[in-house]
């Protein structure tokens, strides 16, 4: 095996000296010497797939041809999984993929195929899965599965570099025999051992949740999290959102717990620190595999989740701060992400000009001839110094000093150094512009789209601002007509085109956006349309055994495993979305059978939940939410969208609202019209209350129920 690599690396080498020579004597241009290599990637319709359509690596789409295709050469597979926001899987396009030498290696002795993990997400989940069972700690992108012709796995890297991952091939490749008993053995333990853990096993013994589980929540993740300030160094220890909002409700309910200044003091930290882009707002990405923990990439889906929780946090602390950071990420999101007849797109590259962070990064000199006489007080704010805190010479901008303290540093009032900072801040964005930007994937994903819905509504909910409320509208219209415009839901929308079937959390994110929009804007038509995507949801992924829902659609050829995700990370698991999803619909379309279906979701897990909070935190929200069960507001008739902003600003994110302007079909409004006047009536553990003509009355039930919040 030894010699037919030498032997073959030795003739890819006198290739790749034939090529460049040959293009050297034509004296091409660049354009031709792109083209001279084209591969398969070149039909794919994935902007990342499409970047690695003229390597001189013999590229293959993940579909039943290419795997028909492998079963009759006798190589293991190699699949790279990769995205277009991550700078190691650039780094490694540039450095391995693009080295012809390199390439002809990889064609002689792999079938070589490329998966975008953002249209994958069910592949991402079940090599990530196998990469850990073959105890392999960091997983990260780019990874790359070498498996056999049939697709068992059987070896996982990631990219440590270019020496050491050709090393990890040859020690593949001097291992790899596919008639070894060895092998074999292993293909089929790890095939069973991936069936085992992709599937969820049900909780067989009839269990029950309480308040008293609740506290017991509570107290596992308030002791586990790292509550003193973030600083620079410390970013990638931010856990995900759901573990916050948990902790800020659970104050809420419990007003002598600390949680409340303990997570505002943490959310300060991490806006304070280099993952938040202080000139054009917005959040990088943190990673915990790398070093620093921050990439530079932005991508849609993750800057929504941190919207809505620091729209949350403002709505319980007040901080200024909070409110700052909704207004200008979610102006960064409509600038930079978002389609202007509707529709956002999925990330930005962490690198421009070849250089990952390019455009954030400033010098001292740069910030000097820009802002003058204000370049000090800058400077000094954002820690710019002439060494460079990133790289020499180069800066990230953070902050590490209260407002108060540097104001008085500096002899100044708060208002007149927030001033200052404000007007250079404007100075350095307009200089930025004239920096060529990172590439932008123009790819719209379902399911982060609706999520940026969701963060559009949450912000409007807390902040009344009614621009917010009409883009999240534009955009649920541009995914109905577009992502479903052959009356099935798609995962993918680019160019013009739908594509990739839609998983599970593409319908679960936009089923709950649905809801949340009818909510706020009272067109019931958002309600009709949530209901027929939860049927379609019911229809092809739920398994009523385990009374989970699968990742795919049983309509789609997966070519793997099909799993479930009920796991929770940075993001909420389709599962757990889901099960909220039904609580809510349940409640809203007056469907008991849909709040059973979460409550047994919620019976099947709970001890697992109880167990590991920190790892199903949106499980454990859809528990705080369905033991404390929220009160349904209805409103109807000719005063309901301003009654409802009134219930809405003095009480946010505690109950269900139904509202009609006229005449609508959920049950709950069927034949309680009041000609001539508006009706509000208040649902509370199956009790109905009402009708109110007057909205003091109907408040002043609700006082009874709820804790108004401070304004």
């Amino acid at each position: 095996m030894v010699r037919l690599c030498t032997h073959a690396l030795w003739y890819s080498l006198l290739l790749s000296s034939w090529v460049s020579c040959t293009l050297s004597q034509r004296g091409t241009t660049e354009n031709e010497r792109l083209n001279y290599f084209t591969n398969q990637l070149i039909e794919a319709r994935s902007p990342y797939l499409q970047r690695h359509a003229h390597q001189a690596i013999n590229w293959h789409l993940w579909e039943e041809e290419s795997f028909l295709l492998a079963q009759q050469q006798p190589k293991p597979l190699l699949i790279n999984l990769g995205r277009s926001a991550c700078q190691p899987c650039h780094n490694m396009a540039d450095e391995v993929f693009a080295d012809t030498t390199v390439a002809n290696f990889l064609n002689e002795h792999f079938f070589l195929m490329l998966v975008d993990v953002d249209e994958r997400p069910d592949l991402l989940q079940l090599y990530r899965n196998a990469c850990m069972l073959l105890s392999r700690s960091d997983c990260s992108l780019p990874l790359q599965i070498m498996a056999m012709p049939d697709g068992r796995p059987v070896f996982a890297s990631t990219y440590p570099g270019k020496l050491q991952w050709q090393q990890r091939l040859e020690q593949f490749l001097n291992w790899y025999d596919p008639e070894s008993a060895e092998i074999q053995r292993l293909a089929g333990s790890l095939q069973q051992n991936l069936e085992y853990v992709s599937l969820f096993e049900p909780n067989t013994s009839y269990t029950t949740f309480s308040k008293s589980d609740i506290d017991l929540i509570y107290e596992q993740l308030h002791s586990n999290l790292l509550f003193s300030q973030a600083t620079p160094e410390r970013t990638h220890l931010f856990a995900n959102p759901q573990i916050y909002r948990i902790l800020l409700r659970y104050q809420y309910l419990h007003p002598d717990s600390a949680a409340r200044e303990e997570v505002s003091s943490y959310l300060k930290g991490l806006v304070w620190s280099y993952s938040y882009d202080h000139i054009g707002g917005g959040f990088f990405h943190l990673s915990a595999h790398t070093e620093p923990p921050v990439n530079f990439g932005k991508f849609l889906h993750e800057n929504a989740q941190l919207i809505s929780l620091y729209a949350e946090a403002y709505s319980y602390t007040h901080e200024p701060l909070f409110e700052q950071v909704v207004y200008e990420s979610l102006d960064f999101v409509e600038r930079e992400l978002c389609a202007r007849n509707g529709g956002c797109f999925s990330s930005l590259d962490p690198a421009s000009e070849g250089e990952e962070g390019r455009y954030y990064l400033w010098s001292r000199d740069e910030i000097e001839e820009l802002l003058g006489r204000d370049a000090a007080i800058f400077m000094a704010y954002y820690n710019i110094d002439d060494s460079g805190n990133w790289r020499p010479g180069q800066n990230v901008l953070y902050r590490s000093k209260e407002e108060e303290a540097f104001a008085q540093d500096f002899g100044m009032d708060i208002f007149s150094l927030r001033a200052k900072i404000e007007a250079c801040k404007k100075t350095v964005f307009t200089a930025r512009k004239f920096r060529a930007r990172p590439v932008r994937d123009e790819k719209q994903i379902t399911a982060w789209n609706a999520q940026v819905m969701l963060a559009f509504l949450d912000a409007y909910q807390v902040f009344e601002e009614e621009k917010w409320l009409q883009l999240a509208a534009l955009h649920a219209r541009h995914l109905w007509e577009n992502s479903r415009n052959t009356g099935r839901l798609h995962r993918i929308f680019y160019n013009g085109m739908a594509y990739e079937y839609a998983q599970l959390e593409d319908y679960a994110f936009l089923i709950s956006a649905y809801a949340e929009l009818f909510q706020h804007s009272l067109d019931v038509g958002w309600l009709d349309k949530a209901q027929t995507l939860l049927q379609e949801c019911l229809d092809q992924f739920y398994e009523p055994v385990s009374g989970m829902f699968y990742m795919t659609s049983s309509q789609q050829q997966t070519l793997s495993l099909r799993q479930m995700d009920f796991k929770d990370g940075f993001f909420p698991s389709s599962n757990a979305v889901m099960c909220r999803n039904l609580y809510k619909m349940g409640t809203l379309l007056g469907k008991n059978e849909y709040k059973r279906m979460a409550l047994a979701m919620l019976r099947n897990i709970s001890p697992i939940v109880m167990d590991q909070p920190n790892y199903y935190a949106g499980w454990a929200l859809a528990m705080m939410e369905a033991e404390f069960a929220p009160p349904t507001v209805v409103v109807l008739g000719p005063e309901a969208r301003s009654y409802k902003q009134s219930f809405m600003r003095q009480f946010p994110l505690q109950f269900y609202l139904i509202g009609c302007e006229k005449s609508c079909e959920p049950p709950l409004v069927r034949r309680k019209f009041i000609r001539g006047s508006t009706a509000i009536y208040l649902y509370k553990n199956n009790y109905r209350y009402g009708p109110f003509t007057r909205l003091e009355d109907a408040m002043e039930k609700l006082s009874s129920w709820l804790q108004p919040f401070p304004r």
